[in-house]
C-alpha cells in the first residue's frame, strides 16, 4: 500500500524500498503521473488483439545478417483478463523437430498446447493438457518468460504488471531523469535486479525509457548482464497516440561472438472482445474436457500426452528478452497470490 504525504522538492516518503534512489523531483512524476498511467495502460491491454510477423536475423562480426532458425513467423495474441491464446505459424520448417503450427491457451478452467506438425497438416492434435493451478502457472511463467515481447510488448518483464514493477523486492531504482530524444521530453529509470533463486546473485542492470506525452509508453528496455545484453525498442504509430499503438518491436541481443536481431512487426490491432469459446478446446477442433468422443459412450477427459512440447514448439525462447528472470517470476507469483 502507497502512504500519501506531502512532500518537497528535497523530501519525498515511500513505503516501497524499490524506489529509492532516484532524484525527487523525477520520482514524483514517476509515482504521481506513471504510475495511474501504467495501471489504466495495464487495463486495456488486457482486452486487446494483435496479429504480426517475426523475423529472425543473426550477424557475426565482420559478416553479414543471415535468417535466423525462427525467421519469417507469423504471431497471433488474444487477450482477456483471464484468458490468453498465443499462436505462432512458420512459413517454413527449419528441421523435423520443429511444429509448423502451435498454440498455447488458457482459461480459467485449463490450459493446453495444440499443434500441427507439418505446413499442410489439417487437424490440431493437443500436445498437452494442465487441469491443475500449479500446472497453469508454469505453463504461463514460462510463455511469458519466452515470449514476453509478443504478448506483453507494452511491459519490462512480461511477468509483472508495469505498474507494479518497482514494488518488486529484487527491484532496485538507481535513478531517474529526464531527457530529450526527437524533440520530446521522456523520463528514464535505470535500476538493479537480481534472480532470487540465483546462487550467484548475478547482478543485473536495467533501463527503461517512457514517454510522458504517450500515456507514459515504454520505448526502449535494456538489460545489461556480464559480457551480453538486451535491448528493446518500440516504435508506434506515428497517426495514434495511444501508448498500446503499437507498430514494431525489435529486440537485439549482443553476445561474445554474435548479435541477434529479432523483429515483431505488428500488423493489425483489435479492440474487440474475444468470446469465451475461442480459448476452448473446441475452438482447436479437440473435445472439450467431459465431452464425450465418437469411440465411448460417456464423458471423458482428453489425455494428457508427455511433456514433450517444451522441446518442439518452444522453439520460440530464443526470442526472450529476459528469459533469465526465471526465478524472478516464480517468487512474484507466490507473494502475489499468497
Amino acid at each position: 500500500m502507497w502512504l500519501v504525504v506531502r512532500c518537497t522538492a528535497t523530501a519525498l516518503v515511500l513505503t516501497s524500498p524499490g524506489w529509492i534512489g532516484a532524484d525527487d523531483a523525477t520520482l514524483t512524476r514517476l509515482k504521481v503521473e506513471g504510475r495511474p498511467a501504467w495501471r489504466a495502460l495495464e487495463e486495456s491491454a488486457t482486452s486487446r488483439s494483435w496479429t504480426g510477423r517475426v523475423t529472425d536475423e543473426v550477424q557475426k562480426p565482420g559478416e553479414a545478417k543471415v535468417p535466423g532458425r525462427y525467421h519469417n513467423i507469423e504471431v497471433a495474441v488474444r487477450r482477456r483478463p483471464d484468458r490468453l491464446a498465443f499462436e505462432a505459424h512458420r512459413k517454413e520448417l527449419p528441421d523435423k523437430q520443429s511444429a509448423a503450427h502451435s498454440a498455447i491457451v488458457f482459461n480459467p478452467t485449463y490450459s493446453f498446447i495444440a499443434t500441427k506438425p507439418q505446413l499442410t497438416t489439417k487437424n490440431w492434435s493437443l500436445s498437452n493438457l494442465a487441469v491443475s493451478e500449479a500446472e497453469a502457472v508454469r505453463m504461463r511463467d514460462g510463455v511469458e518468460l519466452e515470449h514476453g515481447w509478443l504478448i506483453a510488448p507494452h511491459r519490462f518483464y512480461a511477468g509483472v504488471r508495469m505498474d507494479e514493477w518497482f514494488d518488486q523486492p529484487f527491484v532496485k531504482l538507481l535513478h531517474a531523469d529526464t531527457v530529450r530524444e526527437d524533440d520530446r521530453e521522456l523520463v528514464r529509470a535505470t535500476f538493479d535486479f537480481t534472480l532470487p533463486a540465483d546462487p550467484n546473485r548475478t547482478a543485473l542492470q536495467g533501463e527503461a525509457v517512457y514517454d510522458p506525452g504517450r500515456g507514459w509508453a515504454m520505448l526502449r528496455r535494456v538489460i545489461s548482464r556480464p559480457k551480453a545484453s538486451d535491448e528493446a525498442k518500440i516504435q508506434y504509430a506515428a497517426s495514434e497516440p495511444s501508448p498500446l499503438a503499437w507498430e514494431r518491436v525489435t529486440v537485439t541481443s549482443k553476445l561474445p561472438s554474435r548479435e541477434l536481431i529479432k523483429t515483431f512487426t505488428i500488423e493489425s490491432i483489435s479492440q474487440d472482445p474475444t468470446p469465451d469459446e475461442s480459448y476452448t478446446l473446441p475452438a482447436y477442433g479437440l473435445p472439450e474436457i467431459g465431452a464425450p468422443r465418437d469411440d465411448q459412450a460417456g464423458g471423458q477427459t482428453p489425455p494428457t500426452p508427455p511433456p514433450s512440447w517444451r522441446w518442439g514448439w518452444i522453439g520460440l525462447a530464443a526470442f526472450s528478452v529476459v528469459g533469465l528472470c526465471l526465478a524472478a517470476t516464480a517468487v512474484y507469483r507466490k507473494r502475489r497470490t499468497a
